[in-house]
């Protein structure tokens, strides 16, 4: 069930890279739930920099996702258009990512980078760093980079 899962999230970023998130009735903009990724074949190796969180947030965790998708995009424009890299934001509250917590034992809202393989996670690591770095956004953006470069090596 969870290699399903995450065959369909990969598949997903493909199609939201090219035609953006759809709004859905009662959702937030721009979210999307595990259920709804589509796309081509993934690559052999591909890094997912996951975003985790539950439907009500604070301005802190709302400002780490931001800031850290906004790294990605910016670092990280051909790995993307190639699906090497891929960001995703969870919505753990919806039933369908539920499994999520389990897998990557999550308590609160996360930032975890993921290397897959063969639809199998091979590797992953929470950054928890971030909350220490919120506050500097140069410092923040390196940490999150120097995290994804040592997948990508």
């Amino acid at each position: 069930m969870l290699k399903c899962r995450l065959i369909t999230v990969l598949c997903l970023m493909g199609v939201l890279y090219f035609n953006g998130c759809k709004q859905r009735d009662n959702a937030e903009p721009n979210m999307i739930t595990a259920s709804e990724v589509s796309v081509g074949e993934p690559a052999l190796s591909q890094i997912i920099v996951y975003y985790f969180h539950p439907k009500f947030r604070c301005p802190t965790c709302q400002m780490i996702e931001m800031l850290a998708e906004k790294t990605v995009e910016a670092k990280y424009p051909n790995e993307i258009a190639a699906d090497r890299v891929v960001w995703l934001g969870i919505n753990i509250d919806e039933p369908e990512n539920r499994e999520f917590i389990e897998t990557f034992n999550l308590q609160t809202s996360t930032l975890v980078i993921a290397e897959m393989r063969l639809d199998k996670i091979v590797r992953w690591k929470k950054l928890e760093n971030v909350w220490n770095l919120i506050n500097n956004q140069d410092e923040f953006a390196k940490y999150i980079v120097a995290e994804i470069e040592q997948y990508l090596e």
